[in-house]
């Protein structure tokens, strides 16, 4: 599998994903900032798992039409649907807390104030994140690449690794969004953050993709 092909696919994949994806989750999380009942947080979290399932879909999409060179029997439907579904579960998880935060009253000592991480504490917090959610990740994908490659495995440490450094893009933009801010500039952020996510997670996970190799069955359908 050439990096390079692989690069501009997940690239691409985020860009056109995430932006899609994440301006939605973005335009929830400004129209809604404070879900205070249930139907509000119900109405976030269903936003999120709809951008996430178009994020893993378009994501998915643009991996299989690089894999399928190498990995000429993995089919498109099972590919795309655990990325989809990866994709729908980590913005899930990435949604609840700060929704049940709201919806149940974060507990204050006086007139304490909110918790406001500095920029390096996001960048670890959301790095720690983006390792379990990235094992997640490739785990969905494992299911559907185990029978088409051996060394299948590696590919669950290396979303974990991959996510790991990509999520911070998302944490650190979204610190720049605010119901105040303009549109182009809202669509500047989301897209930059798509390329760097895309490429970040391109470079990393494509350097683990490389040591798995094709079934014996794959490689004669290449030769063929």
């Amino acid at each position: 599998m050439p990096l390079a092909r692989w690069t501009i696919a997940c690239t691409l994949g985020e860009l056109l994903g995430f932006g899609v994806g994440g301006a939605l989750g973005a335009s929830a999380f400004i129209a809604i900032p404070d879900p205070t009942t249930l139907p509000l947080a119900a109405m976030l979290v269903l936003a999120c798992v709809i951008a996430g399932l178009i994020e893993g879909a378009v994501l998915g999409g643009m991996q299989w039409l690089a894999l399928r060179t190498t990995y000429r029997s993995l089919p498109a439907r099972a590919w795309i649907a655990t990325t989809a579904l990866a994709g729908a579960t980590g913005w899930l998880l990435g949604s609840l807390p700060p929704t049940l935060v709201s919806l149940l009253g974060a507990p204050t000592t006086g007139d304490a104030p909110a918790w406001d991480p500095d920029l390096v504490t996001t960048v670890l917090v959301s790095a720690a994140l983006g390792a379990v959610l990235g094992a997640m990740f490739g785990a969905f994908q494992w299911l559907a690449l185990r029978r088409h490659a051996s060394g299948a495995a590696r590919w669950i440490a290396g979303n974990a690794c991959a996510w790991a450094l990509a999520l911070p893009w998302s944490y650190v933009a979204g610190g720049m969004a605010s119901a105040a801010t303009r549109p182009d500039v809202m669509i500047a952020i989301v897209a930059g953050t798509g390329v760097m996510m895309g490429a970040t997670v391109a470079l990393v996970s494509g350097l683990f993709l490389r040591r798995i190799a094709p079934r014996t069955r794959e490689r004669s359908l290449q030769v063929g």
